[in-house]
């Protein structure tokens, strides 16, 4: 991913992101270091954005899904700042429904992960005050 890529590339490609993530439950869009960020309940699960001319869509996975598409697939990297995550070149994508299962796999486990979180403050009464109620003063 080396090469630089026309606009075009990109508008199209931020495009059809905006279609695939903000039809998802929950989901809105944001800025992340000059790239379009989709997240869902505040936590991102998908970019978008050209970074050394060159536009990248950048997905978290599970770990295993995400080492056999960097070893088998042309256009597929490890993003550098997230063990499980994918930068995919989008000049290089052939099949959006690819992409769009790929988007729905990450959205899934941030879903997941948020839901696991929640639960486990809840059962270990994280959040909640350890002092006892203030009294009014009358």
């Amino acid at each position: 991913m080396t090469e630089r890529q026309d606009t075009g590339v990109a508008e199209a490609a931020l495009e059809r992101m905006r279609k695939i993530c903000l039809a998802l439950e929950d989901t809105d869009e944001a800025s992340h270091f000059g790239e379009a960020a989709f997240r869902v309940g505040g936590k991102m699960f998908a970019s978008c954005g050209v970074k050394k001319g060159i536009c990248r869509i950048v997905v978290q996975l599970e770990p295993a899904h995400a080492t056999a598409l960097v070893e088998s697939r042309a256009g597929f990297e490890r993003y550098p700042l997230a063990k499980d995550c994918v930068a995919i070149d989008a000049a290089r994508v052939e099949d959006w429904d690819e992409v769009r299962a790929l988007v729905l796999e990450s959205h899934g486990l941030v879903v997941a992960s948020k839901r696991a979180t929640k639960k486990r403050a809840s059962t270990t009464g994280r959040g909640k005050s350890k002092r006892p109620p203030r009294r009014s003063r009358s």
